[in-house]
């Protein structure tokens, strides 16, 4: 069969020649960008060589299935995709079942992992920045830490025993923090808001937690929050509370135990006033040679130390008052003195009170119970001499024994 092969050519640059300039299988040649073009059975028109009037493959979308002879150089030039708007779209894709892809959705970059086996990145130190590169993230080091910043400030990493929290801050504030924070929507009462555990093995191989601190939210309030911390341990197989912080008050559970230190060779209990000065009131005990035991008795009063207190008194008469419990009070006057024991309406002494008196003057001392009270001794409630001394005891709520060195008649 006999072709017809009609030339038609164009030296104009970018010239490109339209389906009705040419027949099915006819060629024309642009002089100016040595490209050459036929029209397709599909009425389009097709470039078959590319600028330079080189052989080969000038638009790869022609091509469905392309591959390389070797090794794809750039020459200098980007490989671009667009955003991907689908599973196949615009994504650079690896493994035989599209195991990896990387693509860029439109608004964000994905690195997916969907098949078997794990994503492995290798390198002898991964380093995270930000967008612009001057700040970093995170590092990953071989052989050494894992540390995470912020706002390119280092605020953990890891060591060869654990986990340091960093803070650089030199001013007086806090640093560095562990928050633990439940972000709960519906906080309530009594709430369990996180604890601090800490963990070994027994020896059957078991994982035990042997001891932890809890915290709970003790009242929730706008304004009147109020916290619990507790710490507990494990005895005998169980966890027991041993210390319990609530409102200002410490608990503590069980015994406590006060060991020598090397800074304290006596241990001792030291109370601050209501006031914080220089001033403090310390518990201490002399170095026990066997184990002693003091029992405090079920009773509200004052515990009279050895050095007592003394009340000196020089009138002819007195009245006791709430703070002579437990204290000396001396009487002292030439002439004759009466002391009175007030009643239980006006001066509410605890039962079991006691308070100690000395005739230390030559006026005689006589004790009289007021409205109400009943004061009770033998042989009378008159003190013997000067320098008699004598004990008032409250024994109920308005009656009290006299004991000591009393007068015959």
């Amino acid at each position: 069969m006999a072709n017809t092969i009609k030339l038609k050519r164009s030296s104009t640059a970018s010239d490109t020649p339209s389906a009705g300039d040419l027949e099915v299988g006819e060629l024309a040649v642009n002089t100016a960008d040595a490209k050459l073009f036929t029209k397709h059975t599909d009425n389009s028109i097709k470039e078959i060589s590319g600028t330079g009037g080189g052989g080969g493959l000038s638009n790869v979308v022609e091509d469905t299935t392309p591959q390389l002879g070797g090794v794809l150089d750039t020459n200098g030039n980007n490989i671009e995709f667009g955003d991907s708007t689908g599973a196949e779209v615009n994504r650079l894709k690896f493994g035989a079942g599209d195991d990896l892809e990387i693509y860029h959705d439109g608004s964000n970059s994905v690195i997916r992992d969907a098949g078997t086996g794990n994503l492995v990145l290798r390198a002898s130190e991964a380093n995270f920045k930000n967008a612009a590169g001057t700040e970093f993230t995170a590092k990953f080091i071989q052989d050494g830490a894992a540390e995470l910043y912020y706002d390119n400030a280092k605020k953990l990493e890891t060591t060869a025993d654990g986990v340091d929290i960093i803070s650089t801050d030199d001013g007086n504030a806090i640093g560095p923090k562990l928050h633990l924070y439940r972000n709960s929507a519906s906080p309530a009462d009594f709430d369990d808001i996180g604890a601090l555990y800490f963990t070994g093995n027994d020896s059957g191989g078991n994982r035990q937690d042997y001891a932890y601190i809890s915290a709970k939210l003790n009242d929730d309030g706008d304004g009147s929050e109020d916290g619990l911390i507790s710490v507990f341990s494990q005895v005998q197989g169980a966890a027991v509370q041993h210390l319990n912080c609530l409102s200002g008050r410490t608990s503590v559970y069980g015994q406590l135990y006060l060991a020598p230190s090397t800074i304290y060779s006596d241990p001792h209990i030291m109370f601050e006033g209501s006031t914080s000065n220089g001033f403090e009131t310390t518990l201490n005990v002399t170095n026990p040679t066997a184990d002693n035991t003091i029992t405090l008795p079920d009773a509200t009063g004052t515990v009279a130390l050895q050095n007592q207190t003394i009340n000196a008194q020089t009138g002819t008469t007195y009245t006791t008052v709430l703070s002579d419990a437990g204290k000396l009070v001396t009487l002292s006057n030439a002439s004759a003195i009466t002391l009175t024991i007030p009643p239980n309406s006006s001066v509410a002494y605890a039962t079991g009170t006691r308070i100690d008196f000395i005739q230390i003057g030559a006026g005689q001392v006589t004790v009289a119970g007021g409205t109400g009270v009943t004061v009770n001794s033998t042989p009378t409630l008159k003190f013997r001499a000067q320098h008699s001394a004598a004990s008032c005891i409250k024994i109920g709520t308005d009656t009290w024994q006299l004991v000591g060195d009393l007068a015959e008649s």
